[in-house]
């Protein structure tokens, strides 16, 4: 009858933990390959999208900065065209206007200190926000900025000598060149433009997951090919050599490695056999004596007049040990032809019972039964 105990322990530091039969149950090689690669890849593609959506949000926002740059200098070489054409207030409003109208951006322009004090102030252009008072002070060169789908951008318009011909500073002298004249704020949507990028990366990810899953695929095939079923045939050969079954079946394999691994299991496989044939030889040649001795003994107690089972076992054992003291005492013999120096050396406590078992070992040794070395 097989039992089959399964018990589970907990503990802090090694976490769950399976015991069958009192053995700590092991994942096998191809679970943890399997667990291990898809973390692997599962950690790659959540790097590789956050990589792509920055890289995609870096290069919208580039662009988009880029194109608000343009528009801001398409407008101011618009606004200064109608100033220096016309100079007529009206139509330079108009003109600002009409670029208000642009139904994607949401536009807005804003008056330096010397245009407030020189035109005054109009709804809407006096500036409150700190990024722009920040630019039209010069303390920003630009401001941009991403929040949520909402992209805001600020630009600052610097006078030339263009500028000269309408504008004075707070003294009524020619605005000085490079003077801060205004600011125009764009607030532009990029929800289409984020979910054209997010459809991008997705497709990208895709196309990346099925390059992945086709190597991964190969690559298992390959591993489970070339590592996995060789060392699943190792096993279950080990198994078999633990229960003494040696006809084991090692093929050739595609690596050196597993080929030299394969071939020692064969050859250990033979050593072993021939090793328990040697082992069955000396058995059954033990077995013999047995017998040759238990015959002898049942011959000797007939003849005796002994025929208690007792007594004749106990005559058989004793023949036994007196069959295994001559081999013993023939071997020994025959080694002591080797022995060319032999020293030995008793340190005994002050015990004076010891003294008769010291003088027969020496006496034993002194004799030298079984030994041709000369004593000294």
């Amino acid at each position: 009858m097989l039992y089959l105990c399964v018990i589970l322990e907990i503990s802090e530091n090694k976490g769950l933990t399976i015991k069958v039969n009192g053995r700590k149950l092991l994942p096998t090689l191809r679970s943890k390959l399997v667990a291990r690669t898809a973390v692997i890849t599962l950690v790659g593609l959540v790097a590789v999208s956050v990589y792509l959506f920055y890289m995609l949000q870096r290069h919208d926002m580039d662009i988009i900065r880029q194109e608000m740059r343009g528009r801001a200098k398409h407008f101011r070489t618009g606004l200064l065209s109608t100033m220096m054409s016309t100079g007529d207030p009206v139509a330079i409003r108009e003109a600002v206007d009409s670029f208000k109208k642009f139904r994607d951006i949401k536009f807005r322009i804003f008056r330096s200190r010397y245009v407030l004090d020189q035109f005054g102030a109009r709804e809407g252009e006096i500036p409150t926000d700190k990024k722009i008072l920040d630019v039209l002070k010069g303390t920003l060169p630009e401001y941009d900025n991403l929040s949520g789908t909402t992209f805001r951008y600020i630009m600052p318009y610097v006078s030339d000598q263009r500028c000269q011909k309408c504008h004075v500073d707070l003294e009524g002298n020619p605005i000085p060149i490079g003077s801060i004249m205004g600011a125009t704020e764009f607030i532009f949507d990029i929800t289409e433009r984020r979910n054209e990028a997010v459809g991008l990366v997705y497709t990208l990810l895709g196309g990346i997951l099925a390059l992945i899953a086709v190597i991964v695929v190969s690559l298992y095939r390959m591993f489970s090919g070339g590592v996995l079923k060789p060392i699943k045939i190792l096993t279950t050969n080990m198994a078999r050599l633990e229960k003494e079954d040696f006809g084991i079946f090692c093929p050739q394999q595609e690596t050196l490695e597993l080929d030299l691994l394969m071939r020692q299991t064969s050859h250990m496989a033979g050593a072993l056999e021939n090793k328990k044939m040697e082992r069955e030889k000396m058995l059954e040649k033990e077995r013999k004596k047995l017998d040759q001795i238990r015959s002898f003994a049942l011959k000797q107690a007939g003849s005796l007049g002994i025929k208690g089972e007792g007594e004749i076992t106990h005559i058989i054992d004793r023949l036994s040990a007196a069959v295994k003291e001559v081999e013993k005492a023939e071997q020994f013999a025959h080694i002591c032809e080797f022995i060319t120096y032999e020293k030995k050396e008793l340190i005994l406590e002050n015990d004076v019972s010891l003294v008769r078992p010291a003088s027969l070992y020496l006496t034993d040794v002194i004799s030298g039964k079984y030994s041709n070395v000369k004593k000294g």
